[in-house]
């Protein structure tokens, strides 16, 4: 009966909190999908919610991370994305992280659209030492319609040598308050 009572409260609480933050999003890096092509050199830990290059691999690792409905906002309302990564040689371009939110519509009308990109390595911003994490916020105009259109975040994680490492956290959206 007490575990009944806390899973109820739990459940009660969590509901709460999603509708006072009904507009904001979030997806941690191994709730994406790795494209066929990166699955053998990526290295994805569920309990750390990371991807990664796996040990001695190189290349490119591209993933898609499904944005769900967060409903609609007002024209010229700005949105604040955060993607986190780490990038142990944030100094040149052995090692890079991309970003780019995509948008597609339901219907054989158009073919989709590109709505904003991120490019590490023209990031002069990038933490240079340990721990190398970088928090990095993008912003821009958009007006979402989850009604028409399906949306999802590409992410390309790039290294040419074993001797940095770049590791994708994962990617928010933040609402000014």
């Amino acid at each position: 009966m007490k575990m009944m009572i806390s899973t109820a409260l739990v459940l009660g609480l969590s509901s709460a909190t999603a509708m006072a933050n009904a507009s904001a999003w979030s997806s941690p890096a191994s709730g994406c999908v790795v494209e066929p092509a990166g699955t053998a050199l990526a290295s994805q830990r569920a309990i750390q919610g990371d991807v990664h290059f796996a040990t001695g691999q190189t290349g490119t690792i591209r993933l898609s991370c499904p944005i769900h409905g967060f409903g609609t906002q007002a024209v010229n309302d700005p949105d604040h994305f955060l993607l986190t990564f780490y990038d142990t040689d944030a100094t040149t371009d052995n090692c890079t992280f991309k970003a780019s939110f995509l948008r597609q519509n339901t219907n054989a009308t158009e073919g989709g659209a590109t709505i904003a990109t991120y490019d590490g390595a023209a990031d002069t911003t990038l933490a240079s030492s340990s721990p190398f994490r970088n928090a990095e916020s993008l912003s821009f105009t958009h007006t979402w319609n989850f009604d028409t259109n399906y949306y999802w975040v590409e992410v390309e994680l790039f290294r040419n040598t074993t001797a940095c490492d770049i590791d994708f956290i994962g990617v928010e959206r933040r609402r000014p308050s």
